[in-house]
């Protein structure tokens, strides 16, 4: 019973911070890298196995994680080109919402997420909460992940981070579609929603229709008998008839 206990409340530590090393192909020395504090939970899905990200200056990492999250074994290629071995120990782990010192909710990105079972067929998929923070102060384009049930996704998010676009592959089953938008995010537009949607719009657009044909006719109602012109004129030579000086 203590066992399970035990692995359940591991299995909510959710958030990671390891201590990296830097290892160039020619150098004779390890040399220490910058932290890597990350929190990626797809609603109660299972933890990482393989991560990819790049920042908005091209820099690129990729790592895979042992059994456990204890550490990581990859590859850095910084944004001038150079490449380093990635290796990281976990240092330390907590449960969300604790985050590491130096970092703020508002560090957390969280999406309300959709998965195209179709196309143009958008449902929900629940939330996606991500951190990453790899000591570089560089905010992140590109996020690749793989999760140890087998699920991978691949997103690129949007330069104000506002929300991404990628796909989504859970295990056994083919890539879909999926996105997000940034909480407080705008809702799915599928089924009902679709309906209700359509339903507002309608009734937006009779009003305003009503609006610009109630100021229609106030405004020919406020014309005078010689603005009336056209064929609706007076005198048998109908809309032909010259308009009195």
């Amino acid at each position: 019973m203590t066992q399970e206990r035990g692995g359940a409340v591991a299995a909510q530590e959710s958030v990671f911070e390891f201590r990296t090393e830097l290892h160039r192909r020619d150098a004779v020395r390890t040399e220490q890298g910058p932290a890597l504090r990350l929190h990626l939970e797809r609603e109660g899905r299972s933890l990482p196995s393989r991560l990819a990200w790049t920042g908005a200056d091209g820099a690129h990492s990729a790592v895979a994680f042992a059994a456990g999250m204890g550490g990581f074994l990859g590859v850095h290629r910084a944004a001038d080109g150079s490449v380093a071995q990635l290796r990281g120990r976990i240092e330390r782990r907590r449960g969300y919402p604790a985050l590491p010192a130096g970092l703020t909710a508002a560090d957390v990105l969280t999406f309300d997420t959709h998965r195209e079972d179709a196309p143009g067929d958008w449902r929900r998929a629940g939330r996606l909460r991500l951190l990453l923070d790899d000591g570089r102060g560089c905010p992140l384009r590109d996020l690749e992940w793989a999760e140890e049930s087998g699920a991978e996704a691949s997103v690129s998010l949007d330069p104000d981070r506002s929300g991404f676009l990628g796909y989504l592959r859970e295990a056994g089953q083919g890539a879909v579609g999926y996105r997000g938008f940034a909480v407080p995010g705008r809702p799915v537009v599928s089924g009902d929603d679709l309906v209700k949607e359509l339903e507002q719009f309608g009734r937006q657009a009779l009003g305003v229709v009503e609006d610009l044909v109630g100021r229609l006719g106030g405004w020919l109602g406020g014309r005078g008998p010689g603005d009336s012109g056209g064929a609706g004129g007076s005198g048998g030579s109908g809309g032909n008839t010259p308009r009195p000086a």
